[in-house]
């Protein structure tokens, strides 16, 4: 980076985005032209009409206000600008509220900082958490719909590679911004340019760091809003007999944090629950670059594989392999382990959930002839890699037979949400008990906001909800449907809840907004702990 980043960018910062004190940048005329602000907004439209998850890219993990790399302090601060003002005009005579978090990736803080200090001098009060800790995406999602927030803003890549980054913008129900609503505020961050154009500059306000408008108090009284989530919980996964089945497994669950960021708050709400023994944490400090993991140096050239386990390369002999999950040394930090023993992967904003199990060498036929692929970590063990379609296939089969054996099942009719990416396995398993499939375009805003249009039927008092698809088929779903599960093959899933969810205000939810390898770990649990004792 060093080497590859020109003196005048090391030395020229734009504007001082430490100085921790009140300041106003003056956006010039001169500085659209030097900076080539135009590219940097024709990009960065662009990506906002077709993402999928946030508005990502890479940043100068050194410089973060290079604006050759789509991420950068100046454009945080106008897409931040943007969406402020929009807010404003919304909601002119509110009170308006909304949260910022982050994980680990290099940058971050400062981004929250930035996007803190701009809301907070146009008087938009901002949730973040006590000292600006790291919190996952799920959490941001939740506490905007569970607060009745105007919405919340999360930054994260994801499972990407390291030097990427990005801002995902989340609704006042929790859910990420669809491309109508991301075209808002790129919308008004072309007009400030514009304004700089015919004015020769617009001025932008930033608030001291320290301000009664940044908000850690509030989170710190809600402790980051962990109890409000155990509560969630226990109306959902963590109910009591997935809790007795968690307690009474007698091996250790592994728990991979990789990035570190997830252990911040995941081995609390475990503690909470009573069920934090049950565990053993691999990766448990935070670090922008991952521990290393998915990175590789071959022939003299660095690789960065992101954190996707499921990649699949080959080496010089045409050999296919795992790239990331050999980067995770388990041949290593496993070897103690017994057979069987399950380890959990998540990803640095802990939405997403990986499955590997160490099963016996002499099993390997068996294993991969399911379609299972496997790792040998040594003579006498592999390391059992589960897609996520197949991972999830066996959890919302699992959840389906808890809910039959309690007698909840029949009490509404049932639906799944999937994208079309995702397994048809799962259609064909809905169909065989008799649970509706709908079926959405790639992203897990897709999932929210199909939930959101059943929802919406239900406080109506709609009798028979119907909803189309992306194929255009209408699916019928009763009067009073519940979510089985919602979910997507990249990793990420949401259960159902079986009680209604209300925020404070009492809006209402069939499901979350956004994935949760929380919900997804404590359930994986459960049905480890389950299978162990049948």
């Amino acid at each position: 980076v060093e080497s590859n980043t020109p003196e005048d960018i090391k030395t020229d910062k734009i504007f001082d985005y430490d100085n921790k004190n009140k300041f106003t940048f003056t956006l010039t005329k001169d500085l659209v032209e030097k900076l080539e602000l135009r590219k940097w907004f024709d990009s960065y439209k662009k990506e906002a009409m077709v993402s999928t998850a946030g508005i990502r890219g890479p940043q100068n993990v050194l410089y973060p206000h290079d604006t050759r790399f789509p991420i950068n302090t100046i454009g945080i601060t106008l897409a931040t600008l943007a969406k402020a003002l929009v807010l404003k005009e919304k909601y002119p005579n509110d009170e308006l509220i909304k949260l910022v978090g982050c994980e680990v990736r290099y940058n971050s803080k400062t981004y929250l900082d930035i996007i803190a200090r701009i809301q907070s001098a146009l008087g938009i009060r901002t949730l973040t958490p006590l000292n600006r800790q790291t919190i996952p995406i799920w959490l941001a999602s939740f506490l905007a719909f569970k607060l009745d927030l105007v919405g919340a803003e999360y930054i994260t890549s994801s499972h990407g590679i390291s030097v990427k980054n990005a801002t995902k913008d989340l609704n006042n129900q929790g859910s990420q911004f669809l491309p109508d609503e991301s075209i808002e505020f790129v919308n008004k961050i072309e007009e400030i340019l514009n304004t700089v154009d015919k004015d020769g500059e617009y001025r932008i306000d930033f608030e001291a760091s320290e301000n009664d408008l940044i908000d850690e108090k509030t989170m710190q009284k809600l402790n980051n809003g962990i109890d409000l989530y155990v509560e969630y919980l226990k109306n959902g996964v963590a109910n009591q007999k997935n809790i007795e089945l968690i307690k009474n497994f007698d091996k250790k669950i592994v728990i991979d944090a990789v990035g570190g960021a997830a252990y911040n708050t995941l081995s609390k709400i475990l503690e909470k629950l009573g069920i934090q023994k049950n565990f053993d944490w691999l990766n448990t400090q935070e670090d922008p670059f991952f521990h290393s993991i998915g990175k590789d140096i071959k022939d003299g050239k660095f690789y960065d594989w992101s954190l996707d386990i499921t990649v699949v390369a080959k080496n010089k002999e045409g050999r296919e392999y795992f790239p990331v999950v050999e980067s995770l040394k388990y041949d290593e930090k496993l070897k103690n382990y017994p057979i069987g023993t399950v380890c959990l992967v998540t990803d640095p904003d802990h939405d997403r959930l990986s499955v590997v199990q160490i099963e016996d060498i002499k099993n390997k036929a068996k294993v991969n002839a399911v379609g299972v692929d496997t790792i040998e970590l040594d003579n006498e063990r592999i390391l059992c890699v589960f897609s996520a379609n197949q991972a999830f296939l066996m959890i919302m089969d699992f959840w389906t037979q808890m809910l039959k054996e309690s007698g909840d099942f029949d009490k509404h009719k049932r639906f799944i949400i999937k994208t079309t990416a995702s397994s048809k396995t799962w259609d064909e398993w809905a169909k065989h008990n008799g649970i509706a499939v709908i079926n959405t375009p790639v992203g897990f805003k897709e999932i929210a906001n199909a939930t959101k249009k059943i929802e919406y039927q239900i406080e109506q008092g709609v009798k028979d909800i119907k909803i189309k698809d992306i194929f255009a088929k209408t699916i019928s779903l009763g009067d009073s449907p519940r979510m089985i599960f919602g979910g997507e093959e990249s990793g990420g899933m949401i259960i159902g809840a079986q009680e209604i969810i209300k925020s404070l205000n009492g809006r209402c939810a069939l499901a979350m907004r956004e994935k949760s390898a929380t919900e997804a770990i404590i359930v994986t649990s459960a049905l480890v702990a389950s299978l162990a004792a049948s």
